[in-house]
């Protein structure tokens, strides 16, 4: 219990001032770490039982938004994010681009550590380059990793592959543009709209796009391949 220094004395000393103000600090220290660890239990709770509900009841999501396309991996074509709806989204994206950029496109591709990331991120750059994509794959980043990558490398685009704080049964497409800045509300509007109308066209065999990380010097087989500075690529 603080005690106040009796109100007879008519100055508090200095050395019983500082004690004074030392206990309400610590007071005040004491009860604001308790809220951060009521505050961490709670969430982690909520997390849990998000999860718990997932798990138990089959309850899939596939949430298409102008930010991105993010859902529970497993179930049904359209009711959540199966790998068809990840080659789709993708297929749209990549069909915005090309109609937005003249000559070779490049992707800025990275992903978080997830489960379901490694498999995401192959359908990702698979499908990018059947467009005729180049992709620079960075495989474990941050968010801000990509968006620093896509202005580097002078790319047109990248994708985050992240659900953030979501469950392990969650993922996530997020959609950058040629700043490395999230796509605007009109952008993504767009990209829902050419998903929606499935209206792809794919590259011919010559026009593919190459894994930017996996041609590192020009080759006699394949003269598509170039010398890589950093992680970038050209072709």
């Amino acid at each position: 219990m603080i005690r106040r220094p009796p109100r007879s004395t008519p100055l508090y000393s200095s050395a019983a001032s500082d004690v004074y103000k030392r206990q309400i600090q610590l007071k005040f220290v004491l009860i604001v770490h308790f809220l951060m660890l009521v505050s961490l239990f709670v969430r982690g709770k909520l997390i849990l039982f998000n999860s718990y509900i997932c798990s138990n009841f089959k309850l899939m999501t596939l949430i298409k938004s102008i930010s991105g396309i993010r859902g529970t991996i497993g179930g049904f074509l359209g009711d959540n994010l199966t790998p068809i709806d990840v080659v789709k989204y993708t297929s749209a994206y990549g069909m915005w681009l090309k109609s937005r950029s003249k000559g070779k496109i490049k992707v800025v591709v990275g992903r978080d550590a997830r489960i379901s990331g490694l498999i995401f991120q192959n359908l990702v750059d698979s499908t990018l380059q059947s467009l005729g994509i180049n992709v620079i794959d960075l495989g474990l980043s941050t968010t801000p990793t990509v968006e620093i990558a896509v202005s580097m490398e002078k790319a047109s685009g990248g994708i985050i592959l992240t659900a953030s704080h979501n469950p392990k049964q969650w993922n996530a497409l997020k959609l950058l543009n040629d700043k490395g800045e999230f796509v605007s509300a009109k952008d993504g509007n767009e990209i829902l709209t050419i998903a929606e109308n499935e209206n792809f066209e794919y590259a011919q065999i010559d026009d593919l796009g190459i894994n930017c990380l996996l041609y590192t010097s020009p080759s006699p087989r394949d003269q598509r391949g170039s010398r890589l500075a950093g992680w970038g690529c050209k072709k």
